[in-house]
């Protein structure tokens, strides 16, 4: 749990957690002598992976200088199937990633009210990155109101922090977010519209409203929302360029990763991956890296769809889309960032564990 507390500061103590974490649960299974089976199911799929990266580095002579960020990409896979493992041998539970992370954020929010002048950015000093922390939180605040069907009491709880979620992130600018956050609620409203109660959809219409006037009221918003309208990528665009121009150097197993901060940076711009994954993955591994990327969509929307809660599911799904449509298409990579990585890893290995609860023969 102090894993989950530290990891939005991206500093040495977060990722002596990170590390401590995966000794200490490596320590235990030795301990009681117990196997991960998860590890089988999905074996053929991580050696090839491996494979892939090994491939690109001797391929283009980079082994060593790449072994850092090969290491944080092997801590980030270890994450994912340590959670899995704790969550399924109930080291820890959902509650209790639930309750730490919602307290946590809390924190961090106030934190970064008490310390931003006008654009929230909090410990992790970019507001980008604090507002994909938040989005996360919205889907569990979601989550949790939609597991407490009678107790009116959290149900208020709830809406009070998810008010003060959607108000901070909408102080972070990040526009990103903003569409994400859309995309997340349009999805599960679609969803579950058969299911509303009249109520809700009165709360729905007055967050609308409110959104709309906090947003025209408020200059900076206003001029976001101008730049996202008129599609402005603050350079992205051009970046993009200047990458895909580099992909046809070596189109099937790409450049490697060449920097230990992050992928191939191509132009003066002070980007130091491409703040999109597919050109990121063409760049470092070409079409075998997009390949797996495919394969990675299409496992985990399958076992989404296989989620026999039907609530559950809808959230998941709803989720699932922004992130690797939009925040992983615009922001930074999971592949390679000290904050985004560990937590989709948590993200996607809470989808395996209430996907594996109830079957087990995928």
């Amino acid at each position: 749990m102090l894993m989950i507390i530290t990891l939005p500061f991206v500093n040495k103590i977060s990722k002596l957690f990170v590390v401590l974490f995966l000794i200490s649960l490596f320590i235990y299974i030795k301990k009681m002598k117990v196997t991960l089976d998860i590890l089988g199911t999905h074996k053929l799929f991580l050696y090839s992976l491996f494979g892939v990266v090994l491939l690109t580095n001797l391929v283009n002579n980079t082994v060593f200088i790449n072994l850092k960020t090969d290491i944080y990409l092997f801590i980030y896979i270890s994450i994912f199937y340590a959670t899995v493992y704790s969550l399924k041998n109930n080291i820890i539970s959902m509650t209790m990633i639930l309750k730490v992370f919602l307290l946590s954020m809390i924190i961090y929010i106030l934190y970064g009210l008490y310390i931003s002048s006008s654009i929230l950015v909090s410990v992790s000093k970019n507001q980008n990155i604090f507002a994909f922390i938040l989005f996360l939180w919205l889907v569990s605040l979601t989550y949790i109101y939609t597991i407490f069907d009678k107790k009116m009491l959290y149900k208020f709880i709830i809406i009070c922090l998810f008010i003060i979620g959607i108000y901070a992130i909408l102080l972070t600018q990040c526009r990103q977010i903003w569409i994400s956050t859309i995309l997340f609620y349009v999805i599960l409203i679609w969803l579950n519209r058969k299911n509303i109660k009249y109520h809700e959809w009165l709360l729905i219409i007055i967050a609308v409203i409110s959104l709309y006037f906090t947003i025209i009221l408020n200059s900076q918003m206003l001029h976001r929302m101008d730049a996202l309208l008129s599609g402005s990528s603050s350079g992205r665009i051009e970046h993009w360029k200047i990458a895909l121009n580099i992909i046809s150097d070596s189109l099937i197993v790409g450049n490697s990763l060449q920097s230990p901060l992050g992928f191939l940076s191509v132009s003066s711009k002070p980007f130091v991956y491409n703040h999109n994954i597919i050109i990121d993955l063409l760049v470092a591994f070409g079409l075998i890296g997009i390949f797996f990327f495919v394969l990675f969509i299409k496992y985990f929307i399958t076992i989404i769809l296989k989620i026999e809660d039907t609530k559950i599911k809808y959230i998941l799904f709803s989720s699932f889309l922004p992130i690797f449509f939009v925040q992983q298409q615009l922001g930074s990579s999971m592949l390679i960032h000290k904050l985004v990585g560990p937590f989709i890893m948590i993200y996607l290995a809470i989808i395996y564990y209430l996907y594996d609860k109830n079957d087990k023969n995928f």
